[in-house]
Order: structure tokens, then sequence, then C-alpha cells
């Protein structure tokens, strides 16, 4: 696929998301489904030790209930950070496969996955104050996976990156935003409704061990099939963004050239 770099608007950037998705969907599920597997067994453990409603209120459970947290937080990181190699490269017009996407962000999983735990932590603690502020920096920080991963960037300075690229389209990363909850909540209802259709039970009022561990596959299937949209959707944002700021398509184009010359003067260089 050729690159096209210029300026889109929130409908080009909508449908070239959806464009690469259809295109590309068995590597997207398959970079998706690597660690929420890892998340599934999870789940699974979890759904097989809480048969105690009281042990809720144990500390235990607490701190099972923060670990899984963290185990969550980790995979979303590297799953968004590997998606997000893959956008990079399909947009740019490179060939790319599952193996190549995780190879990228091979060396620098630590990395993502303090970046994502910081951005998380963060932005709990601006939700603590007042539902704005967290709204705000989800916003603002929305790149900061795209720009971490493709240009190699600490959390600091990734943050501060997607602070200054989002600068001025936070509505556009928002209707993004309400776009993916919409669709996964829909997915979600989808399984949910087709799992009640064939079983006769209802999935949402189920405590017992086989339907807890049901819910846990709905939610596994609906993050596999969802998940990649939003990354997908905001790589191509930082790209546009890059774009829109900072002459990007003039600059990936003079690279291009310069490199073609170079192959072209080796090639012809005389021979002796």
């Amino acid at each position: 696929m050729q690159p096209i770099l210029r300026p889109l608007s929130l409908g080009e950037v909508l449908d070239r998301t959806f464009q690469f998705y259809r295109q590309k969907f068995l590597l997207f599920v398959g970079i998706a489904i690597i660690p929420q597997t890892a998340v599934l067994f999870v789940g699974f453990l979890a759904a097989f030790l809480d048969t105690d409603t009281l042990s809720r209120y144990t500390a235990l459970f607490w701190t099972g209930f923060v670990l899984a947290l963290i185990f969550n937080l980790v995979a979303l990181a590297i799953s968004q950070a590997a998606t997000s190699a893959a956008v990079s490269d399909i947009y740019l017009g490179r060939e790319t496969s599952i193996r190549q996407a995780y190879g990228r962000i091979r060396g620098n999983m630590r990395r993502m996955i303090g970046i994502m735990l910081g951005l998380w932590l963060y932005t709990a603690l601006y939700s603590m104050l007042l539902v704005i502020p967290g709204i705000y920096v989800t916003l603002a920080w929305a790149l900061a996976i795209p720009a971490a991963v493709i240009e190699g960037l600490s959390f600091s300075e990734c943050r501060d990156r997607s602070s200054y690229l989002t600068d001025g389209v936070k509505g556009r990363i928002f209707i993004i935003f309400v776009m993916v909850w919409i669709l996964s909540t829909g997915v979600s209802y989808g399984i949910e409704k087709f799992f009640h259709t064939l079983t006769g039970l209802t999935v949402g009022a189920a405590h017992s061990l086989s339907l807890t561990a049901t819910k846990e596959l709905i939610s596994f299937i609906a993050s596999v099939l969802v998940e990649p949209i939003a990354m997908i959707a905001f790589t191509i944002t930082y790209y546009d963004q890059r774009v829109r700021r900072e002459g990007f398509d003039i600059e990936f184009m003079m690279k291009g050239n310069e490199e073609t010359q170079a192959a072209v003067a080796g090639n012809a260089a005389p021979q002796m």
C-alpha cells in the first residue's frame, strides 16, 4: 500500500481506520490475542478462586484485584505498542507481520509497560480530583503510546509530545474514544445475547463459576476484536497531526527521494 500523506478530516481518519482493520484483520487480531490470552487465563483463575462472596471484603481479595489490574495494564501496553508499530508500517507503505510488530518493541517492553502504568496512574490521580481534569489528560495523552513507539520517547517525553500533537484536536480524540466505547459495548452485548440464545442463561445475573468464566470469555473476545481499532485510529491521528503541524509528508518524501537517489548512484557506480 502506497502511503498517502496529507491532512485528513475526521471522516477520513475513521474511514482509513476501518480500511486498515478490514484489510489486516488477522494481523491486528493476532497481535491483540497474544497478551489477551494471558489476561483470560488470569480471569479464569480469579473466577475459580472467588467462590465465596465474603472474600470480597478481605485484604487477599483487594491484593488480587490490584495485581489483576496491573496485569491487565501490562497486557494492554504490550498490545497497544505492537499494534501502533504495525499501523506505522502499514501507513508508511511497508510490509509487516505479527512477528515484525512484536520485534519492533522487543527490548522496549519494560519502557512501554512503565509508560502505560505511568499514564494510568496520572490519569487516575487527576480523575480523583475532578472528572473534567481526568477527561482532559486522557484526551491530551491519547497519542503518547504511538509517539513512544515510533520516536522512542521516554514517559515524560511522550506525554509532552502527545499534549503538543493533540492541541486543537481534542474534540476529534473524544469522538474516537466514544466510537470505540460504543463498539465495545455493542460487541459485548451481542456476544452475551448470542450466549443467552444458545444456553437460555443470563450472564449478567450469574454467580456460578461457569458463568463467571463465561463473562471473562466475553470480555476477552470483545477486547481482541475492538481494542485494535482504538490504536489504529490514534496512530493514524498521530501521523495526521505530524503532517499538519510539522510537514511530515514533505520530510518523508524528501527522505524517500534521498534513499532512491543513493540507490541509483550505487547501481550506476563505475565498474573496475
